[in-house]
């Protein structure tokens, strides 16, 4: 029995490691024409925004110190932690960040970068099931940008 191909799908931003993207939906495919130095790759996401994982964190201030009510006791809080957006430097599915596809299989066992690109749009689709919500993640390629600049010598 030959194994599966395995896709991992690693992220980072500003060369530090933040994850692997979990339970992908979509095959790993991408797109390159002829003569073109730029791809894109579409990775389908779940979640479900009413099982976000809840932390409870006390309420800060903009210094960092727990705000208290009158029994000197901290406020807390509970919120969904960022797997989307732009407001934190850690969040995995952010625009900007770097996203490595690595294929694991018996021709690659230690595994081999098989796609590097940047985030460049995030989508959304709610459905009335909310187990079928998706995330559409667009990644192009690093090569995507020279498709839009003509080669220069320098002289």
């Amino acid at each position: 029995m030959i194994p599966q191909k395995k896709y991992h799908y690693k992220v980072y931003r500003s060369g530090t490691y933040l994850g692997l993207l979990r339970d992908v939906k979509s095959e790993f495919t991408f797109t390159q024409d002829i003569n073109s130095a730029g791809s894109t790759l579409e990775v389908k996401v779940p979640f479900n925004m009413d099982n976000i994982n809840q932390a409870v964190e006390a309420l800060l201030t903009e210094d960092g110190n727990p705000i208290l009510d009158e029994s000197d006791n901290p406020i807390l809080v509970e919120r969904a932690t960022d797997e989307f957006g732009n407001a934190d430097d850690y969040t995995k599915i952010r625009t900007g960040n770097t996203v490595d596809v690595y294929e694991y299989s018996e021709r690659y066992p230690n595994g081999k970068i098989m796609f590097s690109g940047i985030i460049n749009r995030i989508e959304g689709s709610l459905n009335d099931d909310a187990s079928n919500d998706l995330a559409v993640i667009t990644v192009y390629s690093h090569g995507y940008d020279l498709d839009n600049y003509i080669i220069q010598d320098g002289s």
